[in-house]
């Protein structure tokens, strides 16, 4: 009973961890009811456990698999939406990345030190065991040698740049962004804007933080988004496609214009048009 329980909580191992990643690196993460639903095999084991209808004979031959092959495959899914991420978002600092780096890196050590056991006989079983504390022990002392949670609030506790070098670096970033209307590059990035301005990155990405509280990413966005809602709103965008829109505004991907649009204006771009023509 013991043992089926612990294999029945490593169904929701996974699900932690990938939303773990996704709030690390989103500011605003909130927990939506959906979110519930990766729960279910979780709850489906735990009832038919309490209900002894899982023999152990089924976790032998197919159950121990199907639950350790569904972590792998959260752990894929982290490290692709993470990787993804990272591309679009350059103000993520180093010590982030190199956290996210190490406890992926970490995860798939300690599951597949697990894992080959299933596989014969040949691995003792204390690798696992062995394997998982020393991981444990090294992120745990990385975290706190380097204050990986503290990260965000000691971020430009350090900083040179006063209040009014920000706010001017701020207006020039605004001047810039207006006349030149660089954010409809789809190539553009925090270090290329920067260079521009002549100012480092970190001063930029510290001054659009203090003066409209967003990272650069979601400052760039806002305004290919208004750019957005310009052109369909428009009268001769109106047989123009959607997705011809969202390259013409800067965004390399339909998903990634159709996630930022609903994340600022709360609904799709299709309603928005349909809301502006009624």
């Amino acid at each position: 009973m013991l043992i089926s329980l612990g294999l029945t909580l490593i169904l929701i191992l996974g699900p932690l961890f990938y939303f773990y990643v996704k709030s690390y690196l989103i500011k605003d993460f909130k927990i939506k009811r959906t979110m519930f639903l990766h729960g279910i095999p979780f709850l489906a084991f735990l009832t038919l456990n309490s209900l002894s209808l899982l023999p152990r004979e089924f976790y032998v031959l197919f159950g121990i698999y199907a639950i350790y092959l569904h972590f792998f495959a959260y752990i894929l899914a982290s490290i692709i939406w993470k990787n993804n991420h990272l591309k679009t978002n350059d103000d993520v600092s180093v010590i982030k990345r190199k956290w996210l780096h190490y406890i992926h890196i970490g995860i798939l050590l300690i599951w597949a030190s697990y894992f080959v056991f299933l596989l014969g006989e040949y691995i003792p079983y204390i690798i696992g065991p062995l394997t998982y504390s020393i991981t444990i022990y090294f992120l745990s002392l990385w975290a706190i040698t380097n204050k990986v949670l503290l990260e965000d609030e000691k971020k430009y506790q350090t900083s040179n740049l006063d209040s009014e070098r920000s706010s001017e670096i701020f207006k020039n970033l605004e001047n810039y962004f207006i006349k030149e209307k660089v954010y409809l590059n789809p190539n553009l990035k925090l270090q290329m804007v920067a260079s521009k301005l002549k100012v480092t990155t970190h001063s930029l990405s510290q001054s659009v933080n203090e003066n409209c509280k967003q990272n650069f990413q979601q400052y760039l966005n806002s305004y290919r988004i208004k750019e957005a809602k310009q052109k369909l709103s428009a009268l001769d965008h109106k047989k123009v496609t959607i997705s011809s829109i969202a390259y013409d505004c800067g965004f390399n991907s339909i998903s990634a214009f159709n996630t930022a649009f609903k994340k600022i204006a709360n609904q799709t771009p299709s309603q928005f048009r349909d809301s502006v023509n009624n």
